[in-house]
């Protein structure tokens, strides 16, 4: 009987010293808050669903004060809506490159051929914006790095029904490690991009 007792004893006192080492790994490692995931007090991680993308982006581009780089499959500049999301992304680019923000842009060829608009609107706003290597190439990636400290990527395009109606689910990470990969994968693709003539 006594055996039975000291092995419950010591079955509790495992699961309560058990419980605590749980609740002190998930705090320290772990932390949540909304949506958020924080994986360590320099490395944070966060889901961004469907329009949670739009002030995200939003958010981190008022912060710029260095550097914005994007690669996106598709960019739709609409000429006719002043409120449209993607309009207001591109004017707050515009507001970042006046003040001496270093702004490059990467689109596949899908925008050129179906928004040119959006091309030489940026152009005209005197932003850098380029076409991946070659046609035969699709870069469908949908990425934005801010002064090379965070990255933004997943499945948004910059399109309206992408910022406002679609189901889409993206990442915005201050990892140093995915942000160096990332700047990495950005400098490959814009060395060998394509320049576009306005």
């Amino acid at each position: 009987m006594r055996a039975v007792a000291s092995l419950l004893i010591v079955f509790i006192l495992g699961m309560i010293l058990g419980a605590f080492i749980g609740v002190y790994v998930y705090s320290r490692y772990f932390q949540t808050g909304g949506g958020g995931l924080m994986v360590n007090n320099t490395c944070s991680l966060n889901l961004l669903l469907d329009r949670e993308y739009y002030n995200a982006v939003l958010g981190a581009l008022g912060s710029a004060n260095r550097s914005v780089y994007i690669v996106m499959y598709v960019v739709k500049y609409d000429p006719g809506e002043r409120g449209d999301p993607v309009n207001i992304l591109l004017e707050i680019l515009a507001e970042l490159k006046n003040r001496g923000v270093d702004v490059k842009i990467v689109v596949d060829d899908t925008t050129y051929k179906s928004y040119n608009d959006t091309i030489y609107y940026l152009l005209s706003l005197d932003i850098p914006v380029r076409l991946d290597e070659s046609s035969a190439v699709t870069t469908h990636t949908k990425m934005v790095i801010i002064d090379n400290s965070t990255v933004i990527l997943g499945s948004h395009n910059w399109t309206e029904s992408a910022l406002m109606s679609n189901h889409e689910a993206s990442i915005e990470t201050n990892c140093t490690g995915i942000v160096s990969k990332a700047l990495s994968y950005f400098d490959n693709i814009w060395a060998g991009s394509r320049s576009i003539q306005g």
